[in-house]
């Protein structure tokens, strides 16, 4: 399957959007630096009026979640403040907001049992 994310709201259209899509709960667990280690695909793409679109391929039907970041700064690095809490603008998949650390994957995951998927994400900031 193919699944097409468009991330809104983004405040601005320097450096990229960082997406990572994960298969696994413990892989998504274990990318605490939100490098995308352990992701089955990963991306870098250009923001434009606000918006990244962003597309995985070639997709074995399953569960997966994805979760990206705004790196402004295009230095790969996922910047953050005391307590952790980001200094970037974040999102996840099924929109889960940002309340009390990042989203856990049971409650991002989405099912890929069809040809196309598409997701429409709005960026946060805390």
């Amino acid at each position: 399957g193919t699944v097409s994310v468009q991330v809104i709201g983004l405040r601005n259209d320097r450096g990229v959007l960082k997406a990572a899509l994960f298969n696994s709960a413990s892989a998504w667990a274990a990318d605490k630096a939100n490098t995308g280690n352990g992701a089955v695909q990963r991306q870098d793409v250009p923001i434009s009026s606000g918006t990244a679109k962003v597309t995985f391929s070639g997709l074995p039907y399953g569960t997966y979640a994805l979760k990206a970041f705004h790196d402004e700064d295009r230095s790969g690095k996922f910047y953050t403040g005391m307590f952790g809490i980001p200094k970037v603008e974040v999102a996840f998949s099924n929109n889960v907001p940002m309340k009390q650390g990042p989203s856990s994957f049971a409650k991002a995951s989405f099912t890929v049992n069809q040809p196309y998927t598409t997701l429409v994400l709005r960026a946060q900031r805390m």
